[in-house]
């Protein structure tokens, strides 16, 4: 079973999207990405308006390695204050709609250009802020994160800290896509 708090937590992108438009998505997409599904008929109440519940059904799918939630307010009383509240929360990086689904793939495109794939199990994201190293396991399929490690001040990462964080395999491939990637 699927853990929705842990993927939540993981997820880069949502779109608001019925089941049909959902379909539309995947059937226009599906050829140029890779795409799974990976959670589906999930629903929860995002709050209470006079005793009257807000609440959405989401889907998740996998898209070129991208955790994407797919929500719709599914209830009688619909409150957009409160679901945008809800998406903030998450942390995403991008939040849109059915309609401009398209600038959610090419966001992924710009995402891998910042991101490096070390194995499996590590990722090293970088941007003009900092450089972070996050390490993740493979559960059912599912990126799960498990640790991140971001300097608390903009400095190099020393080697001795890439080797107190990773396995030694890890810590040799993180030093080489640094080094390759220096800005």
């Amino acid at each position: 079973m699927i853990d929705l708090n842990d993927l939540m937590k993981n997820t880069y992108y949502a779109v608001e999207a019925n089941n049909f438009e959902q379909m539309f998505l995947y059937t226009q997409n599906q050829r140029k990405n890779k795409w799974d599904e990976i959670q589906s008929g999930a629903h929860i109440t995002l709050g209470h308006i006079d005793e009257r519940p807000i609440c959405v059904l989401l889907n998740w799918a996998l898209i070129n390695e991208f955790p994407v939630l797919f929500y719709e307010p599914v209830s009688v009383l619909v409150d957009y204050v409160i679901i945008d509240e809800w998406l903030k929360s998450l942390n995403l990086r991008q939040s849109t709609d059915s309609a401009t689904f398209g600038n959610i793939l090419t966001n992924m495109k710009y995402l891998r250009q910042e991101i490096g794939c070390i194995s499996e199990d590590c990722w090293v994201e970088r941007n003009e802020n900092h450089t972070r190293i996050q390490l993740y396991d493979f559960e059912g399929g599912i990126k799960k994160f498990i640790k991140d490690f971001s300097p608390l001040y903009e400095r190099p990462y020393t080697d001795k800290e890439i080797f107190e964080w990773v396995d030694s395999e890890n810590a040799t491939l993180i030093k080489e896509w640094l080094s390759k990637n220096d800005k």
